[in-house]
């Protein structure tokens, strides 16, 4: 939650794409990886960065638990 404080108010998702996505072979846990292309409100210049997401299925519903940097610009 941390790296999306200022998503909506300060901080404009215009993209996000899943660049590579890898499942458990028990289809319980994944580990995605996402580009997102977003830009500050107050400077309007796009920046690109990748994190990768951890999802775990909890009963029927797949749940993220985590998210870290990767690379490019930090949020």
């Amino acid at each position: 939650m941390e790296l999306h404080q200022g998503w909506g108010k300060e901080i404009r998702i215009s993209n996000a794409e899943m660049l590579q996505t890898i499942i458990d072979d028990k289809n319980e846990k994944a580990a995605i990886s996402v580009k997102f292309t977003w830009y500050r409100v107050d400077e309007m210049v796009e920046r690109e960065t990748i994190t990768v997401q951890h999802w775990e299925r909890r009963e029927s519903e797949w749940i993220m638990v985590a998210e870290e940097y990767q690379s490019g610009t930090p949020f």
